[in-house]
Order: structure tokens, then C-alpha cells, then sequence
């Protein structure tokens, strides 16, 4: 438990005015690959498992953290298989809580 409390009280507060400059950084990226990104999201989408173009299902998820060479890649910045799993859970989440 002392792990975690140290691990909390490293991480800085972010203040008001950085928040606002990582918004616009990320709005920025966002739409100069917003083109891009549909396009790579509407071809997984249509991935074989009969559903829409408009949801991922995990299998399809999977397809495409697979194709990125996501879990167990060379990159020492690889993404473990469990957070993959939990990233799409929680988007499905999200996606409940904005319809």
C-alpha cells in the first residue's frame, strides 16, 4: 500500500493553464488525423464479424492492437494484453454514459 501512496503523491497537479494548452495539442491532433483515423476505425469496424461500421467489437479490437503490434511488440513502450482489455472496456463504458 506504501507503493501506491508514493506513486500518488509523485504525480503533479496539473494546473488550469496546462490543461487548457494539452486540450488545444490534442484538438490540434485530432483533426489533422481525424481523415485518417475513420478511415483505419471504419475498416475494423467492417471486420468480418457481421456488425456495423459504427462499433468495434473485441474480436475487431483485437485485430487491430494485433495489426499495431501492440502487445508484446519490440517497443519498450508496449501496452500489456490486460490494459488493451481495459481500455476497451472502458470505452464501451463511455460510450454507454454519452448515448
Amino acid at each position: 500500500m506504501d507503493e501506491i501512496q508514493e506513486l500518488k503523491e509523485s504525480v503533479n497537479p496539473i494546473n488550469e493553464e496546462d490543461l487548457e494548452d494539452m486540450h488545444e495539442r490534442l484538438e490540434t491532433l485530432f483533426r489533422k488525423h481525424y481523415f485518417d483515423t475513420s478511415r483505419i476505425f471504419k475498416y475494423y469496424a467492417a471486420g468480418g464479424e457481421g456488425g456495423g461500421a459504427f462499433d468495434l467489437s473485441m474480436t475487431e479490437w483485437w485485430q487491430l492492437a494485433n495489426d499495431c503490434q501492440y502487445p508484446g511488440g519490440k517497443d519498450p513502450n508496449k501496452i500489456e494484453k490486460t490494459d488493451i482489455e481495459r481500455c476497451f472496456h472502458e470505452t464501451e463504458v463511455s460510450k454507454r454514459f454519452y448515448k
